[in-house]
């Protein structure tokens, strides 16, 4: 084929046979892009549907999620107001049960008290006097010259047994109410008491006073004077020791009693702790006009109980 021959057979190929197939490889690609949009604008029609309903699915669960949210915090608060009023009812009533059990304290020690200085009362003067009568009586009859000599030798010892009870009924009504501790004052009560003790059992007791007003309020004297008995009882029952040492004084607006043997000594912390009735009541006693307790023992170097009694109205 001759040059011009090859020029035309090339342009009748490209004018009849690939522009045709061109046009329709073009329609073909835009048939293809049109389905691939119509599948994009499906697919992202199905995503945005997915979409909305996942977003309501999530705030309906989160709706439901704050729900039970406010259902259980109002039912935790009404739990704890419930809980606040039952609290609230419990410490009124433990307050109102504290409040009677320091009334039914108070009069039970008034109780006590009067039935003391009763009892008192009668020893010394019903049966001191009729043991002082009787004493009497003994003594005419064994100073009578007609009796043989046996017999007043017989009536003497009875009336020495007789006179040791006289003196015993006489410590006891002491250790009841003290005359002296009404008439003169803890001072001179607490002073007696030590004397006495020196001359029945020959023990060493010495006293000190500093600055101690000659009267006292009845509460804080009594409360004092019963707390020293206390302590001198246990020193006599447990200290196994032959002296005592006591100390009454005014330390700024405090009454303080000191009571101090030198014996035994015993475990002050687990005396505490087992709840002694002898601690307890001293105890007990102070707590009663706002005073304060002390015990300090060391096994082998004593005992001091220590009573601090404010002065001045708390």
């Amino acid at each position: 084929m001759t040059g011009h021959q090859r020029t035309e057979a090339g342009v009748n190929l490209l004018i009849g046979q690939l522009v045709p197939l061109r046009d329709k490889y073009l329609a073909t690609i835009n048939e293809i892009g049109a389905s691939d949009r119509a599948d994009l604008r499906s697919a992202a029609a199905r995503t945005s549907r997915f979409v909305q309903g996942a977003e309501r699915r999530l705030w309906a669960v989160i709706a439901l999620i704050v729900l039970l949210s406010l259902l259980v915090a109002g039912a935790t608060v009404r739990y704890l107001m419930r809980l606040e009023k039952i609290s609230l009812a419990q410490y009124h009533a433990s307050v109102k049960a504290g409040i009677e059990l320091e009334r039914l304290s108070r009069r039970l020690m008034t109780l006590q008290e009067d039935e003391r200085r009763r009892i008192a009362s009668e020893l010394h003067d019903d049966f001191g006097q009729r043991m002082a009568s009787l004493l009497f009586e003994l003594a005419a009859a064994a100073e009578r010259t007609d009796a043989a000599p046996d017999l007043r030798l017989a009536m003497q010892k009875m009336g020495e047994r007789l006179g040791n009870v006289a003196k015993d009924l006489q410590q006891l009504s002491r250790s009841l109410h003290s005359a002296v501790l009404d008439k003169i004052g803890l001072e001179a009560a607490i002073r007696s008491d030590c004397s006495a003790l020196r001359q029945r059992i020959a023990w060493q007791v010495d006293f000190q006073s500093v600055d101690v007003p000659k009267r006292l309020p009845e509460p804080l004297s009594l409360a004092a004077y019963r707390v020293f008995q206390e302590a001198l009882q246990n020193a006599l029952k447990h200290s196994q020791t032959s002296r005592l040492g006591v100390s009454l004084s005014v330390e700024g607006r405090d009454l303080v009693l000191r009571v101090k043997d030198y014996g035994l000594g015993f475990d002050a912390e687990s005396a505490n702790q087992t709840g002694s009735l002898g601690l307890l009541s001293m105890r007990e006693r102070l707590r009663m006009i706002g005073g304060e307790f002390l015990i300090h023992s060391e096994i082998g170097r004593g005992t001091q109980v220590e009573a601090r009694l404010p002065m001045v109205s708390q």
